[in-house]
């Protein structure tokens, strides 16, 4: 079983969950930029710098932002 499940909404963002949370969530997901039910998953990891290496991430002042 992996840790990470990346998701990718229809407004084009990106982002991660813990697979964990997902299974035991009850209801639907939602894109947590703009609250869009169109989801789909698309990696699921133990890593997750496995989950973030194909998207485009910066840091800026010590955090991480997706471009």
């Amino acid at each position: 079983m992996s840790i990470y499940t990346s998701f990718k909404c229809k407004c084009g963002r990106e982002f991660v969950l813990l697979s964990e949370e997902v299974q035991s969530m009850k209801g639907y997901l939602v894109c947590p930029y703009c609250s869009g039910r169109g989801v789909k998953k698309e990696k699921a990891t133990n890593s997750l710098k496995e989950c973030m290496s194909a998207r485009a991430y910066i840091r800026v002042n010590g955090y991480l932002r997706q471009k």
